[in-house]
């Protein structure tokens, strides 16, 4: 048989059928008589003594679900869809013809090999918690590493050949690397990052502080309830975050809940919301503005920014999270944000959920965040107070919602403890104390109405631009309820 190249999309239609199941016999591995969400270890590898043809062009792999490893070396591949393979273990794509390769949010991976690839410029690693090996292409290389802390960088620093080296300095296990680094490569790297002088220490996490925040009836409450999924006796989800479907929030105060996800403890707090009527409003919001403040003082793991439709998309809610960033939280809090678009019923459908990033990077009101923030995740999280429909079914979309919410989360290591929060905690401390007030002790469910009016004369004084936009924008028609 003569050997020449053939479309990867092409080739893998007729011996990996959509709709049907494998008719190839070759490769290491056997996965004749399979379909393609039942294979586990793919090798389509060009290998002359099968009379294999190469294959070329772009490989679509999305349709293999459970793949948790892949070979596809010796072809002519110059592009690889692979993003929804959370499995993914080991990925063998060396000798093709790749100019850029991507690997984000492969929570499993651990060894990727590229070497071969003459054309590679350009390989970014970004949230793969757990790969260790990475064998490329040095020569005229960009590497850009990203939430991958169980790889040792130093193997590329000590490379004289890398052309350029990208590291987010949250990586860096021990600030003594850093300084170890070889005075002749410090004219190659041109980005370390920020030095990250709010993490005095880099954190060993045993509790992640998850902040929501949103827009009355956006779902936010019921996202809280999601992560949360405490059970009753029957199996079902339990409302611990009250919630419902009007557009008067049912959140009046700050609540805050502990549970443990994946061996992992969590402290999910829901913040009062945003919206056009409720009761929480003027001084009182100020006052749960200051609570949500002490709620996250120890640092935070994630902001989760609640959109419940592009249409839906509040300008005092962006206004609110950019006063949080510019008076406490600082720049770096785009990293530590995930917006997450609820109610999203085509969530599984993954071009649809791109063409929704897409609307939401060029939408005005959020395009600062959204180009800028550690995602944008997509969950089908109904309500369960309905009186028709298949409650069985918004059951199993909470549960995958759930499970979405979990392996973005498992990605997001470290805890941002900024030192502008520590400034301003610091700060509201002192004064309260000379007033005689205890945050501290007090924060959760008290409302603290006998002293509400030293407490807006302390914010005023501590954090000023957060205090002014929650007590006059929000004393009218809008409210944090």
């Amino acid at each position: 048989m003569k050997l020449g190249s053939i479309q990867a999309s092409k080739w893998l239609d007729q011996h990996y059928p959509k709709n049907g199941v494998c008719k190839y016999k070759g490769g290491e591995f056997k996965n004749f008589g399979k379909r393609r969400r039942e294979i586990t270890h793919l090798d389509i590898s060009c290998h002359n003594r099968y009379g294999l043809n190469k294959i070329k062009g772009k490989l679509d792999l999305e349709d293999f679900v459970n793949l948790v490893e892949l070979r596809c070396t010796n072809n002519k591949l110059n592009d690889l869809t692979i993003n929804n393979l959370i499995k993914l273990k080991i990925i063998n794509c060396s000798s093709n013809e790749f100019c850029h390769l991507d690997f984000e949010g492969f929570p499993e991976l651990e060894e990727i090999d590229c070497t071969n690839n003459e054309e590679l410029t350009c390989l970014t690693l970004k949230n793969c918690p757990n790969i260790e090996v990475v064998k490329c292409p040095v020569n005229r290389l960009t590497l850009k590493i990203t939430g991958c802390y169980n790889l040792n960088v130093e193997q590329y620093l000590d490379d004289n050949k890398i052309k350029d080296l990208y590291i987010n300095n949250d990586d860096v296990k021990e600030k003594e690397r850093l300084k170890k680094i070889n005075n002749q490569l410090k004219q190659r790297i041109t980005e370390l990052g920020e030095i990250i002088t709010e993490l005095e220490e880099l954190p060993v996490v045993s509790k992640k502080d998850i902040l929501i925040i949103g827009r009355t009836g956006s779902g936010k409450s019921t996202l809280a309830n999601v992560l949360f999924n405490k059970n009753n006796k029957n199996g079902n989800f339990e409302e611990v975050f009250r919630e419902d479907d009007i557009s008067e929030s049912v959140t009046t105060q700050l609540q805050v809940e502990e549970t443990e996800i994946n061996g992992m403890n969590y402290r999910i707090i829901d913040t009062v919301g945003f919206g056009d009527t409720g009761t929480v409003t003027g001084d009182k919001a100020v006052l749960e503005a200051v609570k949500t403040t002490y709620a996250v003082k120890e640092g935070i793991n994630q902001i989760l920014f609640v959109v419940g439709s592009r249409s839906d998309i509040d300008e005092k809610a962006i206004r609110f999270y950019n006063s949080l960033k510019d008076e406490i939280f600082g720049e770096n809090i785009f990293k530590y944000t995930t917006i997450v678009r609820t109610n999203f019923e085509l969530s599984a459908d993954k071009k649809r959920c791109n063409e929704d990033i897409k609307a939401l990077k060029k939408n005005k009101l959020i395009s600062e965040l959204a180009n800028s923030c550690n995602g944008i995740i997509h969950v089908n999280n109904p309500s369960l107070k309905v009186r028709s429909g298949n409650i069985t079914e918004r059951h199993k979309f909470r549960t995958e919602s759930r499970r979405v919410l979990e392996n973005h989360l498992s990605a997001c290591k470290n805890v941002y403890r900024p030192s502008k929060l520590k400034e301003v905690v610091c700060r509201l401390d002192r004064e309260l104390d000379n007033r005689g007030i205890d945050f501290n002790k007090q924060l959760i469910g008290s409302n603290f109405s006998a002293r509400l009016e030293d407490i807006v004369e302390i914010a005023l004084i501590c954090m000023p631009i957060v205090t002014a936009l929650v007590k006059v924008a929000l004393a009218h028609s809008c409210q944090i309820t």
